[in-house]
């Protein structure tokens, strides 16, 4: 699925959790870096962790949704083989070697510490070995019985108690890029293919031949494998592309906001940028590979949507205070039983609870439900009520339902994320 922004994928992401439910492991958002291109900053760790876990998971045959922005779409990837050849899994009785783990860690781009607090982080104290990997909620601790694994314990890296066990571990790579030797040369040379003048006039150049890896690096990614990957690579074939009406325009102008950053980056000696036609893809080779799969465009003039069965806009109940029945909107629809079954939808248990209290002084008792699933599941017609992220309302042919969100009530809330 192509969403035209940042926002509309925290939508997509939110409403995707509610309607799979117990099957919401199968979306996968790839988010953006949330920088400027050629910035000289580097994404948030929590960004870079939240897309190497993405990209590790569209590594794995499973099948999944992918949730990524139209400004996200052209950038190159990493080689998916790094991602998967990078990836190594240890479990409970695993036979291991500390040092070796060691430098395999390194290798991925974890920094050794005396103590793990972040992610990218591990520590090795003898018998026991603590790692915080990438994409993970919390770090682990491994207890080594001689050479054998006997333990793997989550760990609150605020005060190093433990919190729970597993049985088992995935490392992620810790940077999107690799970090050894033969990579840092695989970045020269390609430094030295693509950039015009003195390399040695560039100071990421000279940071990287040194081993180091400065603010807004991300930039140059291409340059550290002798192929980079794009989104296209990651994805199976037999696939269908959910996008928006627009979105060929939305790469239009990601596009020639991607060349105008570079015509102001280029002005720097110092911090030479890579070329857009190396770092991005074209507007004509994005649009081929999205033309290669089945395609749906919501919102487009010419789109058949009716397969969809969904209403483009779903009719609002404002609340009028002005009123001495501020909510005779959404009474007098819930009391049309034979139109679609309603759902309410309340942020939170406590504006569940009052919404309850509300309508049952009009004689209106939404029953609540736990779930999606569950609602579908009920045999009985009368309104229901959940409590959930969801921000946009639903009308729907199949099923023949409803869904009310606060904002068709309140209007826009204000979003904090």
């Amino acid at each position: 699925m192509l969403a035209s922004s940042v926002r509309e994928l925290e939508l997509l992401a939110d409403e995707l959790q509610f309607f799979l439910g117990a099957n919401s492991d199968r979306v996968c958002i790839l988010p953006g870096w949330e920088c400027l291109p050629y910035d000289r900053y580097s994404p948030h760790p929590d960004i870079t962790s939240q897309r190497i876990r993405a990209l590790g998971q569209l590594c794995r045959s499973d099948p999944f949704i992918l949730l990524v922005c139209a400004e996200q779409i052209l950038f190159r990837l990493p080689k998916k083989e790094f991602i998967s050849g990078a990836t190594f899994n240890l479990s409970v009785g695993d036979a291991i070697d500390p040092l070796r783990l060691r430098d395999q860690l390194s290798d991925a781009g974890y920094l050794g510490v005396s103590q793990v607090q972040a992610e990218g982080e591990f520590a090795i104290r003898g018998g026991i070995i603590d790692v915080f990997p990438m994409g993970a909620t919390a770090p682990f601790r491994l207890d080594l019985f001689g050479d054998e694994i006997e333990q793997i314990r989550f760990f609150d890296p605020e005060n190093q108690k433990s919190t729970g066990a597993t049985g088992a571990l995935d490392i992620l790579p810790a940077r999107e890029f690799p970090t050894d030797k033969a990579a840092i040369e695989q970045f020269r040379r390609s430094f030295r293919q693509q950039m015009t003048g003195d390399p040695q006039a560039s100071i990421i150049y000279r940071e990287v031949s040194a081993g180091r890896f400065p603010a807004g690096i991300e930039f140059y990614l291409p340059l550290f494998f002798d192929t980079a990957s794009t989104i296209f690579d990651y994805l199976p074939t037999g696939i269908q592309w959910l996008v928006p009406g627009e979105w060929r325009s939305q790469i239009h102008t990601e596009i020639a906001n991607v060349q105008d950053r570079f015509a102001s980056a280029r002005l720097d000696p110092e911090r030479q940028p890579l070329s857009p036609d190396v770092l991005s893809l074209t507007e004509d080779a994005i649009a081929k590979e999205i033309s290669r799969s089945a395609l749906i465009e919501v919102g487009h003039p010419n789109a058949n949507e009716s397969i969809l069965g969904l209403s483009d806009s779903p009719p609002g109940y404002p609340v009028d205070h002005k009123s001495n029945s501020p909510f005779s909107a959404l009474i007098e629809r819930l009391a049309e039983g034979s139109k679609p079954r309603v759902l309410l939808s309340a942020e939170t248990p406590g504006r569940a609870q009052s919404l309850v209290e509300l309508l049952a002084g009009h004689d209106v008792h939404p029953t609540p439900v736990e779930s999606w699933a569950t609602f579908l599941s009920s045999p009985v017609h009368a309104p229901a009520i959940i409590t959930s992220a969801l921000d946009r309302g639903l009308l729907a042919a199949q099923p023949f339902v409803e869904i009310i969100v606060e904002s068709q009530l309140y209007g826009e809330r204000v979003h904090r994320r």
